[in-house]
């Protein structure tokens, strides 16, 4: 249905979609004096990011160990369901976007109502990404220890 809108809107047989309100931040000039806050680009959900990945790393070193059946060295980590708590947050992360791009598109929200219910979702989104980075935060012990151990090697 997303790409049958696109060319509705394109051939002008369909209304393009009201977009949210503007604020201080998205004008050209000014942008470069004022921080956008909230929005996905937010440091604490930067950092959520980069801190799956690490995690997401960490798990394949788990699974490489299980396959060359190093279990000693599996059985000294932290457990594989510790990492996938770093799960919850990333798919709560995803559900926020399409929300936010389902605020975009709702045809009966005006630009006001959809800059504060965005908002509202990016708080959210930050606020998920902050209990993401304390899971990890929990788990950095163990994969500095894993770092120690690959170094042994």
């Amino acid at each position: 249905m997303g790409s049958t809108s696109a060319i509705g809107r394109k051939a002008g047989v369909l209304p393009d979609p009201v977009k949210p309100a503007a604020t201080l931040a998205d004008t050209p000039f000014v942008r470069a004096f004022v921080i956008r806050n909230p929005s996905m680009g937010a440091e604490s959900i930067q950092r959520f990011y980069d801190s799956y990945a690490q995690a997401q790393s960490y798990l394949k070193s788990i699974n490489a160990l299980q396959k060359d059946y190093q279990y000693d060295d599996v059985a000294n980590l932290l457990p594989y369901s510790a990492y996938q708590a770093m799960e919850g947050p990333k798919r709560a992360l995803n559900d926020i976007v399409k929300i936010v791009d389902v605020i975009h598109k709702a045809p009966d929200m005006t630009p006001d109502q959809k800059r504060q219910m965005i908002d509202a979702v990016y708080w959210r989104a930050i606020d998920t990404a902050k209990l993401g980075n304390q899971i990890f935060e929990q788990l950095q012990p163990d994969i500095e220890r894993l770092k120690g151990q690959a170094k042994g090697r």
